[in-house]
């Protein structure tokens, strides 16, 4: 409190400061010219003898503990008037750090939902993707391995009928285009295939109705559809008696059974879910499905890996010659991590490239800024003013620009977000979509470019 209000009266002490000055320079002009002087003379020898009135003001303004901060702000508003003054120079600045930093904040907000914010599910870290790892024996005696998540229909009745410890749903790569008729409206959509509990897997519950039965996903079972709370909110209006109509699509009847909320995410963009109905044969011939699993509440993932490995001799009888397979259950935000790593860490290096190339160039204007500014440097410098108080002030400059330039890419970045999502493949957009949250605004605002701070 007593800074606050020494703070806030620091005008007054700085008067009362002068004040005694001029009251040491009267004193000792009094002497001299008791001596014989005259009163100019007095007060000359006098001022002579004391120093430089300005600079011991303001090296006696230091010794309080509000000197730093008010030399900032008077720093801070000596660089917005330099800076107003040259608007075509600001303006520059401004707008190439907005656009460099507004590419590298939207570029890391999908990094961040790629790699290293937590999958938008209920207890992620108990949720897993069933991985095939292959291992090739090369012909020098080395191995070379890769990772698949593709599975076929003998696979997954293996996982759905001998893994007790996780619940496992299955489901296919990707969603697919149809179109939808209901009532007098036709609107193309996406259609994503899932099994019978995938949603259980999950960890959602429709909003409206149910979720699919084993007999609605089984071979020539009946059909039925879920819908997103989008679609039903935009094509239905959001009708609680929706449950039991049905809708058209590819040309067949589909009855709606079920809704999901509007805070359930799949692994690809989906408007309705229809039954997969997996089996050997046909589809199920070929790595075509996916397979997601849920670990037990009395589970643990080593049960899981353990309970796969009886499953291992049916699936090396399928291995082509000089490869081996072994199943494994990989966290599910380490498997979609790997699967988008290095795509994102690409295009990322690539912005960030944009960013360095701006920050060299702005680095050289500043450059060319402060060289014709060495007369009033010089100027100062003579006056008495320390060095550290120039450095400062010239660090003004450039920091507001950087701050400008950060706030305005941060705005750039969260207005340009939904048309910068489409030029992504959907296979690239991250679950839950992309978010500016606090970790972006962190990035965005230490990532100011080193050259220009």
């Amino acid at each position: 409190m007593n800074f606050l209000k020494q703070f806030f009266l620091r005008r007054r002490i700085y008067s009362d400061l002068a004040g005694e000055m001029q009251e040491h320079l009267e004193e000792r002009a009094d002497e001299l010219q008791a001596n014989g002087m005259s009163r100019e003379e007095a007060m000359a020898t006098a001022r002579r003898e004391f120093g430089n009135v300005t600079v011991l003001e303001e090296r006696g303004r230091e010794i309080w503990q509000w000197a730093f901060i008010e030399g900032v702000f008077r720093d801070l508003r000596l660089a917005c008037r330099q800076l107003r003054r040259n608007p075509g120079f600001t303006l520059t600045v401004v707008l190439t750090l907005a656009l460099a930093i507004g590419a590298n904040t939207a570029v890391f907000s999908i990094v961040n939902a790629l790699l290293i914010r937590p999958l938008p599910f209920p207890q992620p870290e108990r949720l897993a993707g069933l991985t095939r790892h292959l291992t090739r024996t090369l012909a020098d005696g080395g191995s070379m391995e890769k990772s698949d998540d593709g599975q076929d229909g003998e696979t997954w009745e293996l996982v759905r009928d001998h893994v007790s410890a996780a619940q496992a749903a299955a489901f296919s790569f990707d969603s697919n285009g149809v179109n939808m008729e209901a009532g007098n409206q036709a609107r193309y959509i996406h259609q994503h295939r899932v099994s019978a509990g995938f949603f259980d897997v999950m960890g959602f519950r429709p909003w409206l109705g149910r979720t699919f039965t084993p007999e609605e996903d089984h071979p020539g079972g009946p059909n039925a559809v879920i819908l997103s709370y989008e679609l039903w909110q935009s094509v239905f209006a959001g009708e609680r008696d929706i449950i039991g109509r049905t809708i058209h699509l590819k040309g067949a009847l589909w009855p709606v059974v079920g809704v999901m909320p509007a805070h359930a995410q799949d692994s690809v963009p989906a408007d309705v879910w229809t039954p997969i109905r997996p089996w050997r044969n046909g589809e199920g011939g070929g790595d075509n499905y996916q397979i997601v699993m849920r670990l037990r509440d009395d589970a643990t993932w080593e049960q899981v890996n353990t309970q796969l490995k009886p499953l291992q001799p049916a699936i090396l009888n399928r291995a082509p010659k000089g490869e081996t397979e072994q199943l494994i259950a990989t966290p599910l935000q380490q498997d979609l991590a790997e699967q988008k790593r290095k795509p994102a860490l690409i295009l990322m290096t690539a912005v960030g490239s944009i960013l360095l190339i701006a920050a060299a160039n702005l680095a050289g204007l500043m450059l060319v800024r402060v060289s014709n500014r060495r007369g009033e440097i010089a100027t100062r410098l003579a006056l008495g003013a320390p060095r550290a108080a120039i450095l400062r002030q010239l660090f003004m400059e450039p920091f507001l620009l950087s701050l400008a330039g950060a706030v305005c890419g941060l705005a750039l970045a969260i207005l340009c977000r939904t048309s910068f999502v489409g030029v992504f493949p959907p296979n690239m957009l991250p679950l839950g979509g992309i978010q500016i949250d606090g970790r972006v605004v962190f990035f965005t605002f230490y990532a100011w470019p080193p050259p220009v701070r």
